[in-house]
């Protein structure tokens, strides 16, 4: 199967929203899915240089599925704090939260 970052229609996903540090030459993300079937959210972080592509040895059991968001929230903000400094910007963190938000309100509302 393909990678599920390029790929996610093949595991049944597709991207809600994603932050990514800037580096030069490597890729650190923080990546929202939402599965097409049911609207359930999963999220993931990965890291590498630009040989890898992102998350190519992941699937969707790989994946942190969203049941608490307070816990997606606080694993949000532990991945732009770590290493040295901030990765994303406010504006950029804000909006994913707003957006993975609405999407697990939906997604609650019918379950």
């Amino acid at each position: 199967m393909s990678d599920i970052y390029y790929h996610p229609e093949q595991y049944g996903l597709e991207i809600l929203g994603e932050v990514e540090a800037p580096q030069n030459y490597e890729f650190d993300m923080f990546v929202v899915w939402k599965r097409k079937e049911d609207g359930r959210l999963f999220y993931g972080t990965d890291s590498g240089c630009s040989c890898p592509s992102p998350f190519e040895d992941e699937g969707i059991d790989d994946l942190t599925p969203i049941i608490d968001f307070s816990l997606f929230q606080r694993d949000l903000m532990q991945w732009n704090t770590s290493y040295s400094g901030t990765k994303a910007t406010p504006t950029e963190l804000v909006d994913l939260e707003e957006k993975t938000l609405k999407a697990f309100r939906a997604f609650q509302a019918r379950n």
